[in-house]
C-alpha cells in the first residue's frame, strides 16, 4: 500500500513536470517534509516548504488551483491523496546547495540532501533570528542522524560560515548517550 507521504510527493514531482514544462524551472523540496520523506513517514510534518524561481510562481499557482485553493491546501482530497497540510512556497535562494533528484512515479523533484537541510535551516536562522529554525535544525539532526555524513555536514558548515553552529549541534546530539 501507498503511504500518503508517497501520494503527496508524487503529486508535487508531477507539478515540478508540468512547470519544467510551463516555464523551464523547477520546484525543490525543503523542509519538514524532507525529514517525514527521509524517516519513510515516521515523522510528520504539518508544513510542505516547496522553493521555487520567483518568476514561476504564477505559474505553481495556476497549476495548483486546478485542484485547489494555493492558500488553503487542507482539506482537499486530490486523485485519494489527502493534503491536510499546509504548502509554504519560498524564492529562498537554494543556489549554494546540494541538490538530489528523488524519484516517483516515473517524475523527479529535487531535494535538499539531509547535510544540506540542516544547514538550510542554520542559515534561515541567521537572517530571520528566528529561533524556530534551530530547533528544526536540531530536529533533522537527531532524527536523520543515521543518514548523515558528519564530515560532509562539517564541510559544508565551513563552506557556509556556520561551523560553531554545527558543532554545537553535534556536541549535544553525541551528550545523549542512549542514542549511540
Amino acid at each position: 500500500m501507498i503511504s500518503n507521504t508517497e501520494k503527496i510527493l508524487s503529486y508535487i514531482a508531477s507539478l515540478n513536470n508540468d512547470l519544467r514544462h510551463l516555464c523551464n524551472s523547477e520546484i525543490t523540496i525543503v523542509g519538514d517534509f524532507l525529514i517525514e520523506i527521509y524517516s519513510f513517514g515516521k515523522y510528520y510534518s504539518d508544513t510542505i516548504e516547496l522553493v521555487v524561481d520567483r518568476e514561476c510562481i504564477d505559474y505553481l499557482k495556476k497549476i495548483i488551483r486546478q485542484g485547489c485553493s494555493i492558500s488553503t491546501f487542507k482539506g482537499y482530497r486530490l486523485t485519494n491523496i489527502d493534503i491536510s497540510r499546509t504548502i509554504k512556497l519560498a524564492f529562498v535562494p537554494i543556489k549554494n546547495y546540494d541538490l538530489i533528484p528523488i524519484e516517483i512515479n516515473g517524475f523527479t523533484i529535487n531535494a535538499l540532501p539531509p547535510e544540506d537541510l540542516i544547514i538550510f535551516y542554520l542559515e534561515r536562522y541567521k537572517t530571520t533570528n528566528n529561533e524556530e529554525y534551530i530547533i528544526k535544525s536540531y530536529d533533522a539532526l537527531l532524527i536523520l542522524r543515521h543518514w548523515i555524513d558528519i564530515n560532509v555536514l562539517i564541510d559544508k558548515s565551513i563552506k557556509h560560515g556556520l561551523l560553531k553552529e554545527v558543532m554545537f549541534l553535534v556536541k549535544i546530539l553525541s551528550s545523549l548517550s542512549y542514542l549511540n
